[in-house]
């Protein structure tokens, strides 16, 4: 698939878009990730992957492939986002101390617990994934995602409140 076809997709099947992307370039963002944030724990890389993914799927409508491939816009994005991660941590002082890096089997788990999040995140409409990502990801308030989203407040917390059923119901017995 050729980077004007992927970022096509986009537009008319994001879901699948975003599933493409992630399979086309997880292991190129984890290694870019991986590197930067050697001494990091694996839930901060792996979360470090992740926001790469989500801000992609965020920029692409305003990518502009006459100044590069997608893959080279997502090595800047994920050099960037790494970069943000690894001052952050080390501002927090949250860095592992040597050997106290996660397992091959803690790290397979979390990674299979994300994944099933994930596709459960997937199976909700485009406005109730929207929802969860402003609430738990960017601890946005209920009235900061109705005005984003041109909704009513009621409506955010309803939709939030059936969004979080069904994702239960989803990932039941995977997390």
């Amino acid at each position: 698939m050729t980077d004007i076809e992927l970022l096509g997709l986009y537009k008319t099947d994001e879901q699948r878009a975003v599933r493409l992307t992630a399979e086309i370039y997880h292991a190129y963002v984890l290694k870019i990730v991986s590197g930067r944030l050697a001494d990091a724990s694996t839930e901060d890389i792996e979360e470090t992957v992740s926001d790469v993914f989500i801000r992609f799927w965020q920029d692409a409508d305003k990518i502009d492939l006459s100044r590069g491939s997608i893959k080279a816009y997502i090595s800047v994005l994920a050099q960037s986002i790494a970069a943000n991660k690894y001052r952050s941590l080390r501002r927090d002082r949250s860095l592992p101390l040597d050997g106290e890096t996660a397992s091959s089997e803690e790290l397979h788990s979390r990674l299979t617990e994300r994944q099933a999040l994930i596709e459960a995140l997937k199976a909700l409409g485009d406005t109730d994934r929207r929802i969860v990502i402003m609430r738990y990801y960017y601890s946005m308030s209920h009235s900061e995602i109705a005005k984003a989203l041109g909704m009513k407040e009621p409506a955010v917390r309803k939709r939030l409140e059936r969004a979080l059923k069904k994702l239960r119901t989803e990932t039941e017995g995977s997390l």
